[in-house]
């Protein structure tokens, strides 16, 4: 029973409490691993298995480094469009280093932080090790030598990628219900890395690539090309396609020796053009929308180039796209947020007010703190900690662990709130819509049922009650999809 007199007497126990804490210590790092290492259920949703790994990563292949920007504040705010709902791009990165690595960064980099060098920079993230394989058999079917914590490079999958599509494709034709742990990890690792194909090519347009040197100064003054280099992007390009072709207007049937080098120069050009326009349209970062009379959709970068090129203010948020790749790499921090912002406001004024704001402003601040703030770990620790404090308490007969304990379920509910609240405001919906919300919804319910029990009876069953329920019912909503 709790002692409601004790309270007076707290500071006669402080130096007890102080030197307790010290030796408890160990048990809030044991619980930290054990949160750390729950199992994430990866849903593996149905994969195409035609060309995936027909295109190959796109990046400049050269020893020169981006020199990189020092914040990316502005570039997570951008809007892109997965699984059904529009988010800001800091969820997007998080989720995706979370189905790659089972972890939300990368060394010491955040997951937007790694992720703006896989879009802008795709082969400096080469021989980083966010793939994560932990069964053996898998990494034997595919050659690869086991080592360390169970996480691989994409260099070192690189080899056995044909190998890997294959075994993918037998797994896929095995019912769900019927494939094995081993056929799973296939597919979850195929999609991955097929995921990681995509993304490193979705700004390649802006890339520059000796596909599209021009070595002719005639050619580069006739398109109006910067000065100074003789490399150029497939954007720098496909913004000239229509000088080009006018350019070209019935050259094409003339025989190669009636060709002059400009003519082959400026042919050779479009012919890359559509080489890659059709080469590399993935579907991975819908970030451009597209809004008409019948429906609003979103498309990928290269999508939009090759569905929209016609359209003026798609073609303008392009360069924008652009822009954002090529400050990167110089380093101009200011350009950078400027060319987001831009590119951010662009899309917003082709929406009316009332759409904007389900996904843009307050919604995607609120988001991008509950990201940071991680409620869901945090809720959880306290949780756990509360209920072992509190079995320490019995064990030890210390009525300050029982107020310890409690302290500890105080601040586990108000992360568990802040969940809640937050969840409903972001998708716009009830809480208890999906089941991200109602298991948080029915755990807060129970916190505060077990938190009046203590209060009404003054029994340390009620704490018991509340940090069991509040980790449990976290932990099963942690299974379902919620705000990612």
């Amino acid at each position: 029973m709790l002692d409601t007199g004790a309270i007076e007497n707290v500071s006669a126990h402080h130096k007890k409490l102080v030197q307790f804490l010290k030796g408890v210590g160990w048990i809030f790092k044991i619980f930290y691993t054990m949160c750390k290492h729950i199992i994430l259920i990866l849903l593996i949703p149905g994969i195409e298995f035609t060309a995936a790994f027909a295109q190959q990563i796109c990046p400049l292949r050269q020893n020169i480094r981006p020199k990189g920007i020092s914040s990316l504040e502005s570039f997570k705010r951008i809007a892109i469009s997965d699984q059904g709902r529009i988010k800001p791009f800091d969820t997007y990165a998080r989720n995706f280093m979370v189905q790659l690595s089972g972890k939300d960064s990368f060394d010491e980099n955040t997951a937007i932080e790694w992720l703006a060098k896989l879009l802008f920079a795709p082969d400096t993230t080469r021989e980083d090790k966010v793939f994560l394989i932990r069964n053996a058999e898998v990494l034997e079917s595919l050659g690869i030598t086991a080592r360390g914590k169970g996480q691989y490079s994409y260099s070192q999958i690189e080899p056995a990628l044909k190998k890997l599509a294959n075994l993918a494709q037998s797994a896929r034709e095995i019912e769900e219900g019927s494939r094995n742990i081993v056929g799973n990890e296939i597919l979850r690792l195929y999609q991955n890395v097929v995921l990681y194909t995509n993304l490193a090519n979705s700004f390649s347009f802006a890339i520059p690539n000796s596909d599209f040197q021009v070595g002719d100064e005639d050619v580069v003054r006739l398109l109006d090309l910067p000065q100074g280099k003789n490399v150029y992007s497939f954007w720098d390009i496909a913004s000239k396609a229509e000088v080009i072709l006018t350019a070209t207007e019935g050259v094409e049937t003339n025989k190669a020796q009636e060709k002059t080098a400009q003519e082959k120069e400026l042919l050779r050009l479009l012919g890359d053009l559509y080489r890659w326009s059709t080469f590399y349209e993935n579907h991975s970062v819908s970030i451009v929308p597209i809004i008409n009379s019948q429906k609003k959709f979103w498309l990928s970068p290269w999508e939009a180039i090759n569905r929209e090129f016609k359209d003026p203010e798609i073609k303008e948020e392009m360069h924008h796209l652009q822009n954002l790749v090529v400050h990167y790499w110089n380093g101009d921090q200011l350009q950078f947020d400027m060319a987001a912002r831009i590119f951010r406001d662009s899309v917003k004024s082709r929406f009316g007010p009332f759409d904007t704001k389900s996904f843009d402003g307050f919604n995607f601040e609120i988001e991008i703190l509950y990201q940071r703030l991680k409620p869901l770990f945090w809720a959880r620790l306290f949780y756990g900690a509360s209920f072992f404090v509190l079995v320490f308490s019995k064990i030890f007969k210390r009525i300050f662990l029982q107020y310890s304990s409690l302290l500890l379920i105080i601040s586990g509910f108000i992360f568990h709130a802040w969940i809640v609240i937050a969840h409903a405001v972001i998708m716009g919906l009830s809480p208890a819509t999906n089941l991200y919300g109602a298991f948080a919804l029915v755990g807060l319910m129970c916190v505060f049922i077990g938190f009046g029990f203590m209060l009404r009876h003054k029994t340390a069953r009620g704490i018991f009650v509340s940090s069991a329920c509040g980790f449990v019912f976290l932990l099963i909503a942690n299974r379902f999809p919620g705000l990612f």
